[in-house]
C-alpha cells in the first residue's frame, strides 16, 4: 500500500490519465504502478551509497548475513561493486524477483560466493493484511465486502516453482492470508510431483510470512518440509489483527508455536524497511510477543533457544548453506555478535546492546 497527496495524484495523471483520484490518497497492489513510474530513478552513485550505508546499518543492528530482495540490476551492480572493494558491511544473499529469472545470465549474480551470492527467487501469492489484500478463506471481519485476492493460482505458482528449480535455485513464495498459504502448500506439492530433480537443488521450499495459517495447513507444511520465514515484529505492529480477523480466526495469526511444534523449519526476518532492522527487537518479539493482549492469549511464543536458532542456524540451513553455519563451532565462519549481557538473563531482550559485530573474523563498522 502507498499513500500520495493530491499534488502527486495530479502529476501522475499527466502520464497516466486513467489514474483514479482518491481523497484519502490510498493505493494498493497493481494500482501503485503509476506511482512508481512517476518517481525519478536513482543513479548508480545513489545505489552505491545506499548499498554501502544499508550493509553497514545491518551490521550495526546485529546482522552478519541478510537475505535481501532486490528490485533490479542496479542494486545488484552496487552490491557487486562493494564486494569487489571488500566494503560490504555484512554478507548478502540476493533474493531475485521472479520476473527477473529470465535475466540470470545478464545479472551475473554469483551462486557460491561467501559474501555476495544468489539465494533464491521470489513469487507473490497475495498482498497484505494491512491493506486487506491478503487472500483469506473467509471475508475480513472488519470489512465483509472483501476476502482479499490471490495473485496467482496454485497451478501458476507450481509452474513458476518448477522453473525456479530447473534453474537450480530455491523458490520462495510470499503468502500472508490463510487461503494464500494453503494455495502455496498445494502448489509446492504439485511442483514436487512434477519435478523430481528438485531434490538436488540447494535450499528447501520456502514460504515468506505465513501470517495466518490454518491447523490443516500447518500439518501440510510440516509433511512437505516447507520452511516458513516469519517476521515476529508484525505481532506488535499489527495491533489491529484481532479486529481484522475476528476473535476466532485470530488464534491462527502468527502461529510460531504451532509451526515449530509441528516440525516446520522456521527462519526469522524483519521485513525491513516495513519494520525496524534490529536483531534484538526481532528476537524479543518472537519470545515475548509484546503489544496487544491477543498476541499472548494463545501461547504462540517461542523459547529463547528456538528464536536464536530461527535467526541463525535454521536460516542458514534453509538456504542450503554449509551445515555448520549459524553456530559458534570450529570450522564455521567467524560471524558473531558480542552482546552487553547474557540474553538468558536479560530482563528486556530488546534493550540488550549489540556491542560488537564480527563478520569473517573482522569487526565490522557500525556507522554509515
Amino acid at each position: 500500500a502507498r499513500v500520495v497527496n493530491s499534488r502527486a495524484q495530479e502529476v501522475i495523471r499527466r502520464s497516466h490519465p486513467d489514474f483514479p483520484e482518491r481523497v484519502a490518497g490510498l493505493y494498493t497492489e497493481d494500482d501503485m504502478s503509476p506511482i512508481f513510474d512517476a518517481i525519478p530513478a536513482p543513479g548508480d552513485g545513489d545505489h552505491l551509497e545506499a548499498a554501502r550505508w544499508a550493509t553497514r546499518e545491518a551490521a550495526r543492528a546485529g546482522f552478519t548475513t541478510v537475505h535481501c530482495l532486490v528490485g533490479g540490476a542496479a542494486e545488484i551492480w552496487a552490491l557487486a561493486r562493494l564486494r569487489a572493494e571488500g566494503a560490504l558491511g555484512c554478507r548478502i544473499r540476493v533474493q531475485l524477483p521472479y520476473h527477473l529469472l529470465d535475466r540470470l545470465d545478464e545479472l551475473s549474480v554469483p551462486r557460491d560466493d561467501d559474501w555476495l551470492s544468489l539465494g533464491n527467487v521470489k513469487l507473490f501469492a497475495d498482498g497484505s493484511l494491512g491493506a486487506r489484500t491478503a487472500a483469506l478463506s473467509q471475508p475480513y471481519h472488519d470489512d465483509p465486502s472483501t476476502a482479499g485476492e490471490l495473485l496467482m493460482t496454485a497451478e501458476e505458482i507450481a509452474a513458476g516453482v518448477v522453473r525456479v528449480w530447473r534453474a537450480g535455485l530455491q523458490p520462495c513464495v510470499h503468502a500472508i492470508g490463510d487461503l494464500a498459504v494453503d494455495t502455496v502448500a498445494a502448489a509446492y506439492e504439485q511442483a514436487l510431483a512434477q519435478c523430481p530433480e528438485a531434490a538436488g537443488v540447494k535450499g528447501r521450499p520456502r514460504v515468506e510470512h505465513a501470517s495466518l495459517v490454518s491447523p490443516d495447513t500447518v500439518t501440510k507444511l510440516a509433511r512437505l518440509r516447507i520452511a516458513c520465514c516469519v517476521q515476529p515484529q508484525f505481532v506488535r505492529s499489527d495491533w489491529w489483527t484481532e479486529e481484522r480477523l475476528g476473535p476466532e480466526r485470530v488464534r491462527s495469526a502468527y502461529p510460531f508455536r504451532d509451526l515449530a511444534d509441528a516440525g516446520v523449519p522456521l527462519l526469522g526476518g524483519t521485513d525491513c524497511p516495513v519494520e525496524k532492522l534490529e536483531a534484538l527487537t526481532a528476537l524479543a518479539c518472537a519470545v515475548a510477543r509484546p503489544g496487544e493482549e491477543w498476541a499472548r492469549r494463545f501461547g504462540q511464543e517461542l523459547r529463547l533457544g528456538e528464536a536464536l536458532r530461527m535467526f541463525a542456524k535454521t536460516s542458514a540451513e534453509v538456504l542450503g548453506e554449509a551445515r555448520d553455519e549459524g553456530t559458534l563451532s570450529p570450522g564455521s565462519r567467524a560471524d558473531f555478535l558480542v552482546l552487553g549481557d547474557d540474553p538468558r538473563a536479560a530482563a528486556d531482550l530488546e534493550q540488550l546492546p549489540v556491542e560488537q559485530v564480527w563478520v569473517g573474523g573482522e569487526e565490522r563498522p557500525g556507522e554509515g
